[in-house]
């Protein structure tokens, strides 16, 4: 049974982030937003624990995406955000 999951993104380079994350496997459809959050994905997986890897891929992707000093404090707002 295939899932999908809406996955909401915050990021301080959204155009990085959006780039990447139309190219990932598992990423149906991506859009940049106006506002908070800056991108949206539909991911989908065969089942909930490939469902959790893409999203967990775009968490990451998100993270790297945040310059060096703001990534300690990011990364639990960028995580909460994605699940």
């Amino acid at each position: 049974m295939e899932v999908w999951a809406y996955v909401f993104v915050t990021t301080r380079e959204p155009k990085r982030v959006l780039r990447a994350v139309r190219l990932m496997t598992g990423v149906i459809h991506a859009d940049a937003l106006l506002g908070s959050p800056d991108v949206i994905a539909i991911v989908s997986g065969s089942n909930i624990g490939e469902l959790d890897s893409v999203i967990d891929r775009v968490a990451e992707t998100a993270l790297r995406a945040e310059p060096l000093g703001r990534r300690a404090n990011e990364s639990h707002a960028a995580r909460l955000a994605v699940l």
